[in-house]
């Protein structure tokens, strides 16, 4: 939401603004093609029985498609195909940031902590990131929740994610994939929140394995935990 925190599909609040860009954070309409949104000139529609949605073979399972990458001006008609530069993220000051932002709040868990050394605070760092995409100052309640949200906001589909549940040992939490279901009932939409995945978890899989051609060159390596 655009105060930071996450949204909640038990909120009336948050569902009934499901796409108001006043309550959602600015970089949800930057980052993924919703139902409502507008592409290459056309409505999208995601909705069951939609033009862009289920049961149209190959539609989005989610709700949604991804937006960030795509560059609405390339055009796939092969009678009038065009091309674009595209740019691949690496390492952005966005993530310069949010790095910063959580080493410092973890070694001092204090969102405003600043020394001679490091002048600008966690959330300031934040901050930062935020005010760029237009949104306001981050809050300092569950700072450590409000700092990997901002992560998986800011850096989504940047390849971060998967490193990121492992890294903060909640990848146990995150095995449930939802997305939203939409049906048309005349000129309503309800949204509902759908479960699409279910993944398998075990806490080995924090760790890779280590190959038996390693452990046989060092007698001494040991395999990692329940490899």
């Amino acid at each position: 939401m655009s105060d930071g925190s996450r949204f909640d599909w038990k909120n009336p609040e948050h569902v009934s603004n499901i796409y108001n860009p006043e309550k959602r954070d600015s970089r949800l309409f930057k980052t993924v093609l919703y139902n409502g949104s507008t592409f290459k000139n056309a409505t999208v529609e995601t909705f069951i029985g939609g033009k862009n949605g289920t049961p149209i073979d190959g539609a989005t399972p989610t709700g949604y498609y991804l937006k960030k990458y795509v560059l609405e001006s390339i055009s796939l008609d092969p009678n009038n195909t065009t091309t674009g530069r595209h740019v691949w993220v690496l390492f952005r000051y966005a993530e310069v940031l949010l790095n910063y932002a959580e080493a410092l709040y973890e070694a001092y868990g204090n969102p405003d902590y600043t020394d001679n050394t490091f002048t600008l605070s966690p959330r300031a760092a934040i901050d930062q990131v935020r005010t760029r995409a237009g949104m306001p100052g981050v809050a300092t309640d569950n700072f450590r929740e409000r700092i990997r949200n901002e992560r998986q906001v800011e850096l989504a589909f940047e390849d971060h994610r998967f490193w990121d549940v492992r890294r903060w040992k909640i990848a146990d939490q995150t095995m449930d994939i939802y997305g939203v279901k939409i049906e048309k009932k005349g000129n309503d939409l309800i949204y509902t929140r759908q479960l699409i995945d279910q993944r398998t978890w075990n806490d080995r899989m924090y760790l890779y394995p280590i190959s038996n051609a390693e452990l046989f060159k060092n007698t001494l390596l040991n395999q990692n935990p329940d490899w």
